[in-house]
């Protein structure tokens, strides 16, 4: 387990999904002819199962790459 900030982080899930376009998304990306964004959502839970940090990141399809690399 990593310890940030008094916080013993337990697990992270993710999931990546491909999901069609919002207005926010048409307004800030690049899109061109693209009528769909990938969405990676991040969950962090603690060492008691407690929900702490959530993230999500839209990207261009054809402009991402996912690599991981962990260690605790």
């Amino acid at each position: 387990m990593q310890e940030r900030l008094g916080v013993k982080i337990a697990i992270i899930k993710r999931q990546l999904k491909i999901e069609s376009t919002t207005a926010l998304d048409d307004q800030y990306l690049d899109l061109e002819l693209n009528n769909c964004i990938g969405n990676m959502i991040s969950i962090g839970f603690n060492d008691s199962g407690k929900h702490f940090e959530y993230t999500e990141s839209h990207f261009i399809p054809g402009q991402f790459a996912f690599t991981q690399l962990i260690k605790y």
